[in-house]
């Protein structure tokens, strides 16, 4: 019984005396680091009765055809594609300052409307901004690249293009100023060179 007793204890202290290596005060915390993705202007959606706000009565319409609207989504036999075209207020000189399409199945013959969805708008001169005032004719490159981030093509001297899936932008650039601004959404697959070739609409 006493050798029993003391092969238990000469193991219990054997058991106990196992080295273990000071950690110095060393405190180890596990920290995880989550990117997120930069986000683009370009993936919010675009205002179009904003921009019907910011033109008021110097307008005019028309429904695209077949051929104009080759570029867009395809939306079947109802296929209401329509175009603003929005005029200076100089009463001496009418140019046409900015275009926008549309598509409406609900209300394709009324402008004052609200099913208005956007497809399209190009901006030729200033009077017109987009995203709350953040985009327009005239500002400075860098806030394009800035907003819309660094993740564009530069197309011969002059032109930025933002190909997104279901968006893309296209910036022309004089003087490191923005000469002129097209947006849209367009149909899927489409080549950019497509796009481009396409007159704009005006």
């Amino acid at each position: 019984m006493r050798i029993t007793s003391v092969l238990v204890f000469l193991i219990l202290l054997l058991s106990c005396n196992e080295s273990v290596e000071p950690n110095n005060g060393i405190v180890y915390e596990k920290t995880e680091v989550s990117v997120k993705p930069k986000l683009s202007l370009l993936d919010e959606d675009i205002n179009v009765q904003d921009i019907k706000r910011q033109v008021g009565r110097n307008v005019t319409t028309s429904f695209l055809g077949k051929k104009s609207v080759s570029i867009y989504p395809d939306r079947g036999k109802n296929n209401y594609y329509g175009a603003y075209y929005f005029t200076s207020d100089n009463e001496t000189d009418r140019d046409v300052i900015g275009s926008l399409v549309v598509y409406d199945s609900v209300n394709p013959y009324v402008y004052d409307k609200l099913t208005d969805e956007f497809v399209e708008v190009c901006l030729f001169e200033k009077g017109i901004s987009l995203y709350n005032n953040k985009v327009s004719v005239g500002m400075p490159v860098k806030n394009v690249i800035e907003l819309m981030g660094d993740n564009y093509t530069k197309l011969g001297d002059s032109l930025l293009c933002y190909n997104q899936t279901d968006k893309k932008a296209f910036f022309k650039i004089k003087d490191s100023l923005v000469a002129s601004v097209r947006i849209g959404v367009y149909r899927e697959g489409i080549a950019i060179d497509s796009v481009i070739n396409k007159k704009q609409v005006y």
